[in-house]
């Protein structure tokens, strides 16, 4: 009976290692990796070349959720994140990094596959109404794209410069994609 028992806690113990396992690598929003994993996935290791790192970025997410309130807010980051989560692969990761800021990391893609890759998943957000609770909201979404380089290119500077080209998309009137 007591070795019942000591295998019942230890297969507990197991269930909530898992749970939060889970918890702490997962944005409870979306359910995609959060900073945290994308950060130890990639650590400070060069990337391969034909690796493409996009940020994605909600345009005016303020607006919506002062116009329509925060929980529509999360209705549109949830069906935005659906959107990435649906191109995600073996080669694909995809990645909440914080408020409505998203990451796309692409293996084994070149400039032009990787650029018709967020551009459809730019053109999913703003070609139809995100269903929310205070009824349907249309928004869009700019990305900038970096590509690694050289055998010197990591994760965070591939975001940097992909954070410079969303600043140009987003200066130059939005809801479209930039390279780097």
């Amino acid at each position: 009976l007591t070795g019942i028992s000591a295998i019942s806690l230890m297969l507990n113990q197991a269930r909530i290692v898992r749970a939060l396992t889970q918890d702490a690598q997962t944005d409870p929003l979306t359910g995609l990796k959060n900073r945290r994993v994308l950060f130890d996935m990639y650590e400070d290791r060069p990337l391969a070349l034909g690796t493409a790192v996009a940020v994605f970025d909600l345009d005016h997410f303020k607006r919506v959720n002062d116009q329509y309130g925060h929980a529509a807010g999360d209705d549109v980051l949830r069906y935005f994140g659906n959107i990435l989560l649906a191109c995600e692969d073996k080669d694909t990761t995809v990645a909440r990094t914080g408020g409505e800021e998203f990451v796309l990391v692409m293996n084994n893609s070149s400039i032009k596959p990787a650029h018709a890759k967020v551009d459809q998943i730019r053109n999913a957000l703003s070609q139809r109404p995100v269903p929310t609770q205070k009824g349907q909201i249309f928004c869009t979404v700019s990305a900038g794209v970096s590509f690694a380089a050289g055998a010197n290119s990591t994760l965070d500077m591939l975001l940097d410069e992909a954070d410079k080209a969303l600043y140009l998309a987003k200066h130059n009137g939005r809801d479209r994609v930039v390279l780097n």
